[in-house]
């Protein structure tokens, strides 16, 4: 099982059983939840605009807030130049990764010019 199906079904366990013993549901179990194609919301606008800073070689997307294929296909493209696992999601990892392109640590930008 990969890491994060492991801790999304401990997160939606221990929410559970929050519920059920009527107790405060814990931090941890209220992490935000993996963007993947056919998410609609603000927080994949936000993505968008991400990719569109980072990915500066290819046409920007348009910032709409829908995961459709242009935004998996930007999405993987960062996944692959910055060396992290490739599979289209965006959670924890690939949010860690554009934390960091967001503090002035960009992605090699050959691997731009060769996915062109």
């Amino acid at each position: 099982m990969s890491t994060l199906r492991t801790r999304t079904t401990t997160a939606a366990l221990a929410l559970t059983a929050a519920i059920a013993l009527g107790t405060a549901v814990p931090a941890q179990a209220t992490a935000p939840t993996a963007l993947v194609q056919g998410t609609a919301s603000s927080a994949v606008a936000d993505l968008q605009r991400q990719l569109n800073a980072e990915l500066t070689q290819l046409t920007p997307l348009t910032v709409d807030g829908r995961f459709g294929p242009l935004t998996a296909e930007a999405v993987t493209l960062f996944q692959t130049c910055a060396g992290i696992d490739i599979d289209g999601v965006v959670g924890p990892q690939t949010r860690t990764a554009l934390k960091t392109a967001e503090g002035g640590t960009h992605i090699d930008s050959p691997c731009l010019r060769t996915a062109n």
